[in-house]
């Protein structure tokens, strides 16, 4: 197996763990008759610690390495899923681990993304976007698997879920340790001789400034829907089992994205495909905001679901293929950073939202904050990325008419 397919099982792993821990302490808490605003401020913790390591993380793991950095990280989920299993009944300390465990989570991604962009340095576009979407689903089919089996398990004892953390994050660490050590700190790279290529990254960064104000809008609605979707399944009389398909079905329109945008390119730095996206995202959560049943529900997270993959997808590509060698580890850290910012904002206000004016208000805020958003990226793209695709379309010179 080569070291990208197994970095793909390392991700599918740790998403994997993340994805039963969540899932375990998010029902035991609804179990212990936890409100709302307890819900969203307990979810929101995993996600503060996602956001607090990822740019300290993005840095080490240029100065010592990908591999280093996602050790670390891993190392430390299968502390803090062992340190709650062994506090279980103890809830201050059992908190404090889950919370510890987003900083593991987001460690071991800030070394495995610039890790799999390392190994593609020099690639074609088609190469590059084939590993963002195996690693995309990688991670996508881990956090789904892990909550799977973490629901199966709930049945059978309130802990077997922690327990199958703990299995998954120890293989994790196995696997990486497993691995040869990469390089531990890339040089800095001279400039780009080619114009058409310097152009092209610098679309890249400054395309992937507007990702990051979509990535808070967008993992926002993620926060809510996440944490908060049982209380109006449960007011729109939707079953535990129709619940668990409408998420699946989001999931799968996600991975549908990634697919459809590794197969074509017209998105690369276009604009009016990004305005789509949004809309298609608003339309979603206006669909959830009115819907009377599981076939609203359906619809609504589907067409969110597409939103939230472009997000990432396009976040992921722009960070790898704008960034050297020497400085991808803070690209991607500050997309990750982004994604889980994004997350802390939307638990704790869905959660402050929905204790305050009901099931609904959750995602009638989400909406109002993609739209705030929607308008800043435009601002974004008017006064900085505009000014640059001008720039570069200036320093391309038109071969079209050559030798006629």
């Amino acid at each position: 197996m080569t070291i990208k397919r197994q970095l793909y099982v390392v991700t599918f792993l740790i998403d994997a763990t993340c994805g039963a821990f969540v899932f375990a302490v998010g029902r035991l808490l609804a179990e212990e008759s936890a409100s709302l605003l307890s819900l969203g401020i307990v979810g929101a913790g995993a996600a503060a610690g996602w956001a607090i390591v990822a740019l300290p993380a993005g840095q080490l793991s240029d100065r010592c390495g990908r591999r280093f950095t996602a050790l670390l990280g891993a190392s430390l989920l299968l502390i803090c899923t062992v340190g709650s299993l062994v506090f279980q009944n103890f809830r201050e300390p059992f908190l404090a681990f889950y919370f510890f465990c987003g900083i593991g989570a987001g460690a071991s991604y800030a070394g495995l993304i610039p890790w799999l962009g390392d190994l593609d340095s020099g690639a074609s576009r088609k190469d590059k976007t084939r590993t963002l979407m195996m690693f995309c689903f990688a991670w996508n089919l881990g956090l789904l698997g892990g909550k799977t089996a973490a629901g199966l398990l709930f049945v059978v004892n309130a802990f077997a879920p922690i327990v199958l953390a703990v299995l998954l994050s120890g293989a994790a660490l196995i696997l990486l340790l497993r691995l040869p050590s990469d390089a531990s700190a890339p040089e800095p790279e001279p400039e780009l001789a080619l114009p058409a290529m310097a152009a092209d990254q610098r679309l890249s960064v400054a395309f992937g400034r507007m990702c990051w104000v979509a990535n808070i809008a967008g993992t926002c609605c993620v926060g809510i829907v996440m944490y908060l979707l049982s209380d109006l399944a449960v007011a729109l009389d939707v079953s535990a089992p129709g619940q668990g398909l409408i998420l699946g079905v989001m999931r799968v329109a996600v991975m549908v994205t990634y697919l459809v945008m590794h197969s074509s390119d017209f998105w690369h730095h276009r604009l009016k495909v990004i305005i789509g996206a949004r809309l298609l995202g608003l339309a979603g959560l206006a669909v959830v905001c009115v819907a009377t049943g599981s076939l609203g529900l359906l619809i609504g997270l589907s067409s969110l679901g597409c939103m939230l993959g472009f997000n990432y997808f396009s976040s992921l590509y722009y960070a790898t293929s704008g960034s050297s060698d020497c400085r991808r580890g803070r690209a991607c850290a500050v997309v990750e950073f982004t994604v889980s910012l994004g997350v802390v904002i939307g638990t704790l206000l869905g959660g402050f939202a929905g204790a305050a004016l009901g099931v609904r208000a959750p995602y009638q805020a989400a909406f109002v904050v993609v739209v705030v958003m929607f308008i800043l990226e435009l601002l974004v793209f008017l006064f900085y990325v505009a000014p640059v695709h001008a720039a570069a379309k200036k320093r391309i010179p038109d071969t079209s008419n050559k030798g006629k």
